[in-house]
This record gives structure tokens, C-alpha cells and sequence, in this order.
């Protein structure tokens, strides 16, 4: 059992914010939440949840009010990791986050099962050297992780204000309350000051994993993360990803296919396509084992999707309850994607599509 550690007998408050903006934000925008004048209230509980990892937690289900504040025993202040809050209609906006290092690239190789799975999970590491499964997620607008890896990681709860969301790329009823670590390394790349939203459960990731089993993702590491890089290329052929820090791309035009601009701001990796001739904006997700996920359809056959000058046709349309719902966009899955070498071009802010070639 993990019991929650009691170091001192005084009352902590906790103002838990909620974000309510006076129109509905744009699709993929994280929406936070304002409570008006309300607090989380907690006695005796001033230290921070912690894990034993030689013990077999029993507790499941989303925290209780008492542990959101136990989480909160540590918090910080996000100025101490010199972080800058800007607020506007679609929430906080962090400054200073995700800093990367000039002159740095590596390549991750993916760990799901070569015969079975083109689901990008790659390993990092945190300061401790506590190495984390990360699923890498174009349709996810923020990082997420487990409670599990947040106390191995030692994770800072950011507070005041407390921000809390929840993921909007799946079907998720469970709050993830925000903290910061320190650094990650991806090899020998490092980047500083991330920001994850911890689950509120410990249940894990569970519907955040997207499905993924082997190996089970203790973090998700979303468009928050990837865009600050100069480019992250994701090669299905040699089941890798490949991050570069400030060095740009330059598509090899003899297999280039496409190049489309990506949507700005935050939010899922949005590009702009026709369903059937229709403009459309499209959701590209690299965690979805599917070919397409229509809003308004649930099954059948798309006869033409096109991305830029990226023509598809006669695609499967899968029903996914996990996703289902969430966004009024198509998404298109790894059932498609996995045929191209598909890099995020954030320094020209485009994707581009190009042939595979054999590793």
C-alpha cells in the first residue's frame, strides 16, 4: 500500500481554477476551468502523493478530493522555473516552456512489436534516469502522465493557480492537473521544463494510451511538446522518430508527395483537405490504429480524401468509441499514414508527405 505521507498538522488550501471563456474555443484549444471562489480543503495533508515501488498500490479510480490536495503538497510556483503565464480566451499560455538546445538531433527507435503495431512508442528519460514509455501523439494538443510516472519522475505540481483540464482528443471523464519536470532526454538530446498534465487517477493513462499494450505508455507526449522542435520526422518504414532541435528540413523532392501547411496554435496536427470534394480541416493522428474516423459516420467506405496534392481513396471508415465524438473534423489514422515518411515541419509550419523508402 502507498499511504499518503503526513508531515505536518496544518490545513492547505488549494484554489483548483476553471478556465469557462465566454465563447467556445476553437476545436483542440485546451479548455481550463474556473471554480469562482471555491477550494479544495484537505487537513493534515501537506506532503505530496508518493509511490513505493517495491509495493502493489490497491488504490483505483480517480483521486478524492484529498488526494488532488495531497498532489498539490509540493507545488511551486511556475515563476521559480522562470515560466510566464499569458491568458486568453482559450486559457494560460506558457512562456518559457520546452526549451531545446542548439545543434541537437537524435533518433528514437519505436518499442511496440515490429510484426503487430506501427504505433510510435519511443523511451526517454527523465534527470533521475527513470526511463518512461512515451506514446508519441499528433492529436493530442498537451503532454499527459500517470501518477505512477510522475512520482518515479518526481514531477512539480504548478500552483497558484492550480490549472486543470482534460484531454479533449479522447473520451475521458478524468481531470489531469498540471506540473512540470525538470528535463527529458530523448538520447542526447535534452529538452528543459516540460510541461505534462498528471491523470487524476490511478488507474494509469488508461483511454489515453490509445489502446497501446506493449509496451503499456507511462506518458503521452503531445503537440506541446513536437512543435517547438525545428522539425520531428516520423519514418514507419524504419519504425523511428527523429527530433531536431533548430536544424531544418529540406524534403528530398524525388519522393516528396505533398506539402501542406499545419494549422497554428494549439491544438491537434490540423491540415486542410476535401472529404469527397468538400473542404475540410483533417486531423492527422499518429496514435490512431485506423484509417479514418469521419464525426458523422461510423462504418463504410470514403471514396476520396485529399491532402494538398496527397490523393487517397476508397478508405476504410472505422468506428472508435474512444475517440468518437471528440472532434467535429475526419481523423485519419496509422492505417494511412504508416505508408509515407511524414515529417512536422514546424520551422515552415508544414507536414510533408514523402515516398518510404526500405531502411
Amino acid at each position: 500500500m502507498y499511504p499518503l505521507k503526513r508531515r505536518c498538522p496544518v490545513i492547505r488550501i488549494v484554489l483548483v481554477v476553471e478556465w469557462r471563456p465566454c465563447q467556445s474555443p476553437p476545436v483542440g484549444n485546451v479548455k481550463f476551468h474556473r471554480l469562482a471562489a471555491s477550494a479544495l480543503l484537505a487537513f493534515g495533508l501537506c506532503g505530496c502523493l508518493s509511490l513505493d515501488p517495491g509495493l502493489e498500490d490497491p488504490r483505483t479510480g480517480p483521486f478524492s478530493p484529498e488526494e488532488v490536495e495531497a498532489f498539490y503538497g509540493r507545488a511551486q510556483d511556475p515563476r521559480t522555473f522562470w515560466l510566464t503565464i499569458y491568458e486568453n480566451q482559450q486559457g494560460p499560455t506558457f512562456r518559457g516552456s520546452h526549451r531545446l538546445h542548439a545543434g541537437q538531433f537524435t533518433e528514437l527507435p519505436f518499442k511496440t512489436p515490429k510484426k503487430t503495431s506501427s504505433v510510435p512508442v519511443v523511451s526517454v528519460e527523465t534527470f533521475r534516469l527513470s526511463r518512461i514509455f512515451a506514446l508519441v501523439d499528433t492529436s493530442s494538443a498537451n503532454n499527459w502522465m500517470s501518477i505512477q510516472e510522475a512520482s518515479r519522475s518526481t514531477v512539480t505540481p504548478l500552483s497558484p493557480p492550480a490549472f486543470r483540464t482534460r484531454a479533449e482528443h479522447v473520451n475521458d471523464p478524468v481531470d489531469g492537473y498540471l506540473g512540470h519536470i525538470d528535463n527529458l532526454k530523448l538520447k542526447t538530446l535534452r529538452i528543459e521544463s516540460v510541461l505534462a498534465f498528471v491523470r487524476g487517477s490511478w488507474d494509469g493513462l488508461e483511454v489515453v494510451e490509445r489502446g497501446v499494450e506493449k509496451p503499456v505508455p507511462g506518458m503521452v507526449l503531445g503537440m506541446q511538446f513536437l512543435k517547438p522542435f525545428a522539425f520531428v520526422q516520423f519514418d514507419f518504414e524504419s519504425r523511428a522518430v527523429r527530433f531536431s532541435a533548430d536544424q531544418g528540413y529540406r524534403p528530398d523532392k524525388k519522393i516528396l508527395l505533398a506539402s501542406v501547411p499545419f494549422r497554428s496554435g494549439s491544438g491537434p496536427l490540423q491540415v486542410a483537405g476535401t472529404i469527397n470534394g468538400k473542404p475540410q480541416e483533417i486531423i492527422l493522428d499518429t496514435a490512431g490504429s485506423f484509417d479514418v474516423v469521419l464525426p458523422s459516420k461510423t462504418e463504410g467506405i470514403l471514396r476520396h480524401l485529399s491532402i494538398g496534392d496527397l490523393v487517397l481513396r476508397d478508405l476504410t471508415i472505422s468506428p472508435d468509441a474512444t475517440v468518437q465524438g471528440t472532434f467535429s473534423q475526419p481523423r485519419v489514422g496509422l492505417g494511412i499514414l504508416s505508408q509515407f515518411l511524414m515529417t512536422l515541419d514546424s520551422k515552415n509550419k508544414v507536414v510533408h508527405f514523402e515516398r518510404s523508402t526500405p531502411p
